[in-house]
């Protein structure tokens, strides 16, 4: 089990485990969580390393934050998940992550 990390500039970290803390998980999003209602690919060359996706997780008012950029690495992985074209894909802002081997409980 492992998280991913994809910050809106485009950088990817690996953290060990599983996140299991809501606090650490808001942290990591900077603000309320919420799962992304789409199916993740198994793997993705957007994610080296990821062998078992499950959820994408982001700032619930991430699309109201003026601060945010636009994750396109988080819209990639959505647009592989669903075998639809990019531009089908609505706005990601700002870091989220996306489990490997767990969810959210």
């Amino acid at each position: 089990m492992k998280t991913h990390i994809i910050k809106d500039d485009g950088t990817v970290t690996v953290v060990e485990g599983k996140i299991e803390e809501l606090d650490a998980m808001q942290k990591l999003v900077k603000g309320p969580i919420e799962i992304v209602n789409a199916s993740m690919p198994a793997a993705s060359p957007v994610l080296p390393g990821g062998k078992d996706l499950k959820e994408m997780i982001v700032n619930e008012e991430g699309l109201f934050n003026d601060s945010f950029k636009t994750n396109q690495k988080a819209r990639e992985l959505i647009a592989q998940g669903l075998g639809v074209e990019l531009d089908n894909i609505q706005d990601i802002r700002g870091d989220v992550f996306v489990t490997d081997g767990w969810r959210i409980a």
